[in-house]
């Protein structure tokens, strides 16, 4: 795969940080209070043309507001404080490398993003 290794890094670090602060919400004084068994995997896979990299978490799932704003930058995020662009970021990052940016799972047992990027030979 021939990419931008800071540009993947920071794509694939905006989706890892969202999961982790869906799993740990903050509490009364704002301090993230982790929930039990939250975690986050993320697997990679590639064929023979397209290499897909997957963050997936055991949260609860994104509301639907924040579904149907996902990919905006400033209107994804619905909580204090987020800006909305971790998601708009990586998306961006996808698509300037060939690829994209897809919600593929949001429900009560976790979220689930892939990112696609293109698998190029050595030239």
């Amino acid at each position: 795969m021939r990419a931008d290794p800071t540009q993947l890094y920071r794509a694939v670090f905006n989706l890892v940080r969202n999961a982790v602060e869906a799993l740990a919400p903050p509490d009364g004084d704002g301090k993230p209070q982790p929930r039990p068994g939250a975690s986050v995997a993320i697997h990679a896979a590639q064929t023979t043309d397209r290499v897909s990299i997957d963050v997936i978490d055991n949260g609860p799932g994104l509301p639907q507001a924040a579904i149907d704003s996902l990919f905006e930058p400033f209107k994804g995020s619905l909580k204090p404080g987020g800006s909305g662009l971790g998601v708009a970021i990586a998306l961006e990052i996808a698509r300037a490398h060939g690829g994209g940016l897809a919600l593929v799972k949001s429900d009560g047992d976790g979220a689930t993003f892939r990112l696609t990027l293109p698998h190029a030979l050595d030239q």
